[in-house]
């Protein structure tokens, strides 16, 4: 037995995992009750209860079974979805709601700062907060998970690995690692390309993300997260971060055009309508980007 004070009825018992078994076990109570409901209608007209009995022990059954249930006393909202965010290191949940719940990373703690406190002003309300990638009819340019990697590309480069001793340190200077969130987002993206330097038009429709997204190939989340390795390994140079941008900005971006910079590099081919997003694949353009800036400006 348990009792709970309800204190200014606020107290209350709410189930974090085990919604699906407690609603499987209540199916299955209410169905043996209809059927022993007919069970006991057929016996009164025919006299025959033996399906009746076996309805009924088994009922009797299920209700003499128990579950081991664990219960803790919190009340922090944030505490819960860490709770939640540690039962998936045994049984997975999608990248999105992991990246939202776990703050300990504070790779997910920035990126959900930058877009629910209105830290970046180009990705509030322009980041998918519940799919682990944006659907094509809609407005976000990328998920919430895909924007915590684009942080530790930004910290690391396209292919560094975010070990613990340097996630460790991304916490420590937490500060600095959500300056260079918004550097990338409202600095950099606008200065290097128009499509993203129109978004903040404040008279902008609301659904120009969606209509241009099979356009243009500056709102796919893969080149995002390239312009951040691009991003990251200029910055490694120290060259002015105006040559990036200058020369990423007279680059054919647009999917159909013959001379889109992605068909250069190989990202793109005739016989796919999609970004090649290998690593390798990747890692070559944002190397033929920063040489091709270098010749450009040396």
């Amino acid at each position: 037995f348990i009792r709970i004070p309800l204190d200014g009825g606020t107290s209350s018992i709410k189930i974090l995992d085990g919604q699906h078994r407690r609603m499987g076990i209540r199916s299955v109570r209410e169905r043996l009750r209809h059927e022993i409901q007919q069970a006991s209608l057929r016996s009164s007209k025919n006299g025959k209860g033996r399906s009746l009995k076996q309805l009924a022990l088994k009922s009797e059954r299920l209700d003499q079974m128990a579950i081991p249930v664990m219960i803790y006393e919190e009340a922090n909202t944030q505490t819960l979805r860490r709770m939640f965010a540690d039962l998936a290191q045994t049984r997975n949940i999608d990248a999105a709601t992991k990246t939202r719940f776990d703050d300990r990373d504070p790779f997910n703690r920035a990126a959900v700062e930058l877009v629910e406190l209105g830290r970046s002003v180009l990705l509030s309300d322009r980041v998918e907060m519940e799919r682990t990638t944006p659907s094509l009819r809609s407005n976000h340019l990328l998920a919430i998970n895909q924007l915590a990697r684009c942080l530790k590309v930004l910290s690391f480069g396209y292919g560094g690995r975010a070990s613990r001793p340097r996630i460790l340190e991304a916490a420590h200077n937490y500060d600095e690692l959500i300056d260079l969130g918004i550097a990338w987002a409202d600095d950099f993206l606008p200065a290097a390309r128009l499509e993203y330097e129109v978004l903040l038009d404040i008279e902008l429709k609301e659904d120009f993300i969606a209509q241009n997204r099979s356009r243009y190939l500056a709102y796919s989340a893969t080149v995002l997260q390239l312009l951040a390795g691009c991003y990251h390994q200029w910055s490694e140079l120290g060259w002015p971060m105006s040559e990036l941008t200058s020369w990423l900005r007279d680059q054919n971006f647009e999917r159909e055009s013959e001379d889109c910079m992605f068909r250069i590099t190989g990202m793109l081919t005739p016989t796919s309508p999609s970004l090649i997003s290998r690593r390798q694949s990747v890692q070559a353009t944002i190397d033929y980007i920063v040489l091709q800036t270098q010749l450009a400006n040396s």
